[in-house]
């Protein structure tokens, strides 16, 4: 993989404590073709992403917490914080894909070979 394709791929789109990047959607069980989305849309993502886990109900202070806490060391949470935080990155992934799906993005396995 290129440098260039690593700057795509990685690349961070943040709103309010949720950062998401192509890799995360590239990278899922059933794979998302993410590179095919411009920054503008991914960064829409994000935003709506994070007004899905509001709208069910969790609070800004746990989105950036236990969001903010996916790239440290999170050793020093408790268990009831660990649990917390396993169940909101179950809503993260979820919403993240729900997000892509109604902004375009698509599953490679429904991509169809010219």
């Amino acid at each position: 993989m290129s440098k260039k394709d690593d700057e795509i791929l990685f690349k961070e789109f943040s709103h309010k404590g949720v950062t998401i990047t192509r890799y995360d959607f590239e990278s899922m069980p059933c794979p998302m073709f993410a590179k095919e989305l411009g920054d503008d849309v991914m960064q829409k993502i994000a935003k709506e992403a994070y007004e899905y886990l509001i709208g069910i109900g969790w609070e800004d202070s746990q989105v950036t917490k236990y969001l903010g806490a996916r790239k440290q060391r999170v050793s020093e949470f408790d268990a009831t914080e660990t649990i917390e935080m396993d169940a909101i990155e179950a809503d993260f992934y979820q919403f993240i894909e729900k997000a892509a799906i109604e902004n375009g993005m698509r599953y490679y396995e429904d991509i169809k070979e010219k």
